[in-house]
């Protein structure tokens, strides 16, 4: 999977700073948080069927990741 960095730069000696992945995570992640309104320590429960009882803000970021992954792939489509 290609992973470029988000805001590439060209210089000598720079950090490459966040990737293209972590953005898109970072997008996914906001929107659920915004659209759903879960407080970080709320637990799934068994049967939601969201990563398992995680705590919200775990499952959150999980999901924001399968995401970025997901815009990643079509990208190279």
């Amino acid at each position: 999977m290609n992973n470029p960095p988000a805001f590439p730069i060209h210089w000598e000696n720079h950090h490459e700073g966040m990737s293209l992945r972590d953005y898109f995570a970072a997008k996914a992640m906001q929107g659920y948080i915004s659209a759903r309104g879960w407080h970080p320590d709320f637990v799934f429960p068994t049967d939601f069927n969201f990563d398992d009882g995680k705590r919200a803000a775990d499952g959150v970021a999980v999901s924001a990741y399968k995401w970025a992954d997901a815009m990643l792939k079509a990208r190279e489509e």
